[in-house]
């Protein structure tokens, strides 16, 4: 009985105990998975953070690199269009060298665009105190058409006064007396009886660019003024054309302390603008002197002639 009743109690006590141990055992579940939750909510707000934290990261790097990509173009495009103006402008450069033409006696030169280039009643020259230019032909009727003119200024320090070169044309005269000169006068030696005596200031040919000239020299002086020409003559078209290269100086070279010019280079220069002439076939005087209305005509034709505009030569570089 007293086994019975022990046996009893102590399964009594066991089910009293099992709920107080259930109840404990859960508890300790419940709070073994709220830690669990706490870990990862935990987990995921560091997860968060990292991620949120690498994001600029990134957003910069992607950015850094672009920003110098387009800033070259716009500095590279800018200055392209200063190099190609720079290289038109040799092209828009003035010629340094002017043409004269004349069609009505188809005769024409080349001169330096500095030089002066005069026309009808301004071709017309004059030597100054040694009194005006003259025509060289032995017969008249020569008309003067064009005249080429050195600047004043040429040769600073000198006592060079002038220097030009003058067209002229004589349709009434025949090619022997072409090859004439009415000055200076020829003069023979100072023993005429002397062997081989030639004559002073002879005429004589030359051949000056492509034209064969009949050339001849003078020279005056007056009043500490000096004038030298030579004068170039040649038949074409039925006519005598001459051209007269002229120097003029002042002073003797000593006053005022000033040097001679140098008259070999001044006539070079001049020489230059007669090795340019050339000839275009036209019909003047057919060899025949012209009659009286003829010749009172030509000057006012010339002077319609003169009225053409130089053309400007091509540079060469």
């Amino acid at each position: 009985m007293t086994q019975l009743n022990l046996s009893g109690r102590e399964s009594t006590d066991a089910k009293q105990k099992s709920p107080k141990e259930s109840e404990g055992t859960s508890i300790k579940d419940q709070t073994v998975g709220a830690l669990g939750a706490l870990a990862m909510f935990a987990a995921v707000i560091v997860v968060g953070s990292c991620s949120r934290s690498n994001t600029p990261v990134a957003t910069q790097q992607s950015t850094q690199p672009t920003a110098p990509a387009t800033a070259p173009v716009a500095t590279v495009q800018s200055p392209v269009p200063t190099p190609v103006a720079a290289k038109a402008k040799p092209k828009s450069k003035r010629a340094k060298t002017l043409s004269y033409v004349n069609r009505e006696y188809g005769v024409g030169f080349s001169f330096p665009r500095e030089y002066s280039l005069k026309s009808g009643d301004q071709a017309q020259l004059s030597w100054g105190y040694l009194g005006p230019f003259q025509q060289d032909f032995v017969q008249p009727g020569g008309v003067t058409v064009a005249a080429v003119e050195l600047p004043k200024t040429a040769y600073p320090g000198t006592d060079f006064d002038s220097a030009f070169l003058a067209l002229s044309v004589n349709p009434d005269i025949t090619p022997e007396q072409c090859t004439q000169f009415a000055f200076p006068e020829a003069k023979t030696a100072a023993d005429p009886s002397a062997k081989g005596a030639v004559a002073k200031n002879s005429a004589e040919k030359v051949k000056i660019g492509a034209i064969e000239f009949t050339k001849v020299v003078d020279s005056r002086a007056a009043m500490m003024k000096q004038a030298d020409a030579k004068y170039f003559h040649a038949f074409k078209n039925g006519a005598c054309y001459e051209f007269a290269l002229g120097l003029g100086t002042e002073g003797d070279g000593n006053v005022e302390e000033t040097a001679p010019v140098d008259r070999q280079a001044v006539f070079s220069k001049l020489e230059k603008i007669l090795a340019s002439v050339k000839f275009q076939p036209v019909s003047i005087g057919e060899g025949q002197p012209l009659s009286p209305s003829a010749r009172e005509r030509a000057p006012e034709n010339s002077s319609n002639t003169q009225a053409q505009n130089a053309i400007d030569h091509k540079e060469k570089e």
